[in-house]
């Protein structure tokens, strides 16, 4: 829970889940165990390697090197891709940038709950009203949302916005 969207959000989907009081303390119990576990080991792990930002220091400094020693002629700047990909990142505004995650998110929620709405109907037709989860149906919008957005933000294009 720690990880993925901390404590709230994991009460949240266990509220939606109807667990018992039990379950909760049991799984926050185990989530903090092995928070213990989890941490110091990536931590051990990412010790035996240098960092990337000292690597890619070293690559600029050896291409300066090689751009000052081929420095013969001045280098018109005539809208290379360099400067685009420049503006481009600066073009958007946050005004902008703001609105495509609302609109984002509330296109997400919405798909969650369209998606809950049609397990409800594909789960009465299975049991028949023959059990009792379907006299009272769990809410599952807010783990399918949390689904979609971990899917959305995996697969994500980084320049779609």
């Amino acid at each position: 829970a720690k990880i993925t969207g901390g404590g709230i959000n994991y009460m949240a989907v266990c509220g939606c889940l109807g667990a018992s009081a039990e379950s909760v303390a049991a799984g926050l119990c185990v989530d903090n165990v092995m928070a213990l576990l989890y941490f110091p080991t990536v931590s051990l792990l990412a010790s035996r390697y240098g960092d990337l930002e000292d690597e890619d220091e070293e690559e600029e400094e050896e291409e300066e090197e090689d751009e000052n020693e081929d420095e013969e002629e001045p280098i018109q700047n005539d809208g290379s891709a360099r400067d685009n990909q420049q503006h481009d990142m600066t073009a958007t505004s946050p005004v902008e940038s703001l609105s495509h995650a609302i609109t984002l998110a509330a296109l997400l929620t919405s798909a969650g709950q369209w998606l809950d709405s049609r397990l409800h109907k594909i789960i009465s037709f299975l049991s028949d009203g023959s059990s009792s989860a379907a006299r009272t149906p769990l809410n599952l919008s807010l783990p399918l949302t949390t689904l979609l957005t971990v899917l959305f933000a995996t697969y994500y294009p980084p320049n779609l916005f």
